[in-house]
């Protein structure tokens, strides 16, 4: 539970620099997609397909 709430504290402490900077927060990529085709089970699906795609890729690489 401690450590749920360091890392809670760390994130408000980014947010606080990002605000303080005047930079906006970082989205993902795939942000925009889900808002856009939350309702569209195909889209979801797509969306869900990517993800998983990309996360191989980048297994591969470590590899």
């Amino acid at each position: 539970m401690e450590q749920a709430q360091e890392l809670v504290e760390r994130a408000k402490q980014v947010l606080k620099d990002y605000e303080a900077k005047g930079q906006p927060l970082p989205r993902s990529p795939y942000a925009d997609l889900l808002e856009k085709n939350s309702s569209d089970a195909k889209s979801q699906a797509d969306l869900r397909l990517k993800q998983e795609l990309e996360r191989l890729k980048e297994e591969e690489k470590g590899e």
